[in-house]
């Protein structure tokens, strides 16, 4: 559970949000926020030099996260959904938090620093993807 989820929901004082529109509506803020924050950080430009690490090793690393929670889905006894479900929110690795980490290292402009940011973001849009409501899958 997200801080912001948890401070925003009906068990705390304070504002809260109900409806589904409000959440979704704070959703595309969030979006937004983030990718301006990685506009101010990267260019284009940059993030074109590491495009074919970044669009194989994000599609790979959610493969990965998403086999590992069927896998450890299924040492516990759940069901193969539940599993992959935990594997791809897992998967979601948070770009702003690694581009704070690698500028506090002094690193960010390094090109492993392109490669990592390179990948989170693929992984972004990737949940896109992931988090579609239901109606719109089938």
């Amino acid at each position: 559970m997200s801080w912001a989820g948890f401070s925003l929901g009906p068990f705390t004082p304070g504002p809260t949000l109900s409806e589904v529109h409000q959440f979704e509506a704070l959703a595309e803020l969030g979006v937004i926020l983030l990718m301006y924050s990685i506009g101010l950080e990267f260019s284009f430009r940059e993030l074109l030099e590491v495009k074919w690490v970044a669009f194989f090793g994000g599609p790979l690393g959610i493969l990965f996260s998403v086999a590992l929670g069927a896998t450890a889905g299924w040492l516990l006894g759940w069901n193969t959904t539940q599993g992959m479900a935990v594997g791809a929110i897992v998967s979601v690795a948070s770009t702003m938090v690694l581009s704070r980490l690698l500028a506090d290292r002094g690193e960010l402009r390094s090109p492993h620093g392109h490669v990592m940011i390179g990948i989170t973001l693929v992984e972004d849009l990737a949940v896109v993807v992931l988090t579609r409501p239901a109606s719109l899958a089938e």
